[in-house]
């Protein structure tokens, strides 16, 4: 189990992802996630801002941040502000991003 956003280490952010992990160790590898409908393009620059915006939040707290951009069909991947291939083109449970970036 992890924080909650609103707590005392993210106060005065309104920003709120659709999802987000974050643990108790801040060694850990937080998730946020952005979902889209499937009629979204994700390949467009402005989703990709909205993630990239959210995870930079997250690193005030944690150095390892996993983020997510899907659309039901389509799934991006980001390691800090790093794109990376994943392997899977869907949506996956919250422990193969912590392997994925602990092996990236």
């Amino acid at each position: 189990m992890g924080s909650r956003l609103g707590t005392t280490d993210f106060a005065g952010i309104s920003d709120k992802p659709d999802g987000w992990f974050m643990p108790f160790n801040q060694n850990g590898v937080a998730i946020v996630l952005e979902t889209k409908s499937e009629k979204e393009d994700i390949s467009k620059k402005k989703w990709e801002k909205e993630l990239t915006k959210n995870i930079e939040i997250m690193q005030k707290h944690y150095s390892k941040v996993a983020g997510i951009l899907y659309n039901g069909k389509d799934c991006r991947v980001f390691m800090n502000l790093d794109e990376v291939s994943s392997p899977a083109a869907t949506l996956q449970r919250l422990e193969y991003y912590t392997r994925l970036f602990l092996h990236w």
